[in-house]
């Protein structure tokens, strides 16, 4: 996987995260929107190079799982785009 198709594949992330997280949202009606937001993104954070990979049969080696789960904390960075939101996020898991 190159640099140029695993930024392609960031873009798609956050496109596919931002939606789903607002169709869940409206469906669970949830009082922690960026817990839902960190948790859709990791997920698709994760099964789009995933799902890429197996696509177009690439190898498995250290490079693309370190793609992987760059992907994973990009996208979820990428949806709690802003300072402010990122400390909400984490003072709703630490639960302060």
């Amino acid at each position: 996987m190159t640099v140029q198709i695993a930024m392609f594949l960031l873009t798609i992330c956050a496109a596919m995260t931002s939606l789903i997280t607002e169709a869940v949202k409206k469906m669970a009606e949830s009082k922690k929107p960026t817990i839902i937001a960190a948790i859709v993104s990791v997920v698709v954070g994760i099964a789009v190079p995933v799902g890429y990979m197996i696509l177009n049969h690439v190898e498995v080696s250290s490079q693309n799982i370190v793609y992987v789960v760059a992907m994973a904390v990009l996208t979820w960075l990428c949806s709690t785009l802003g300072y402010d939101t990122v400390k909400t996020a984490i003072g709703q898991i630490v639960g302060k």
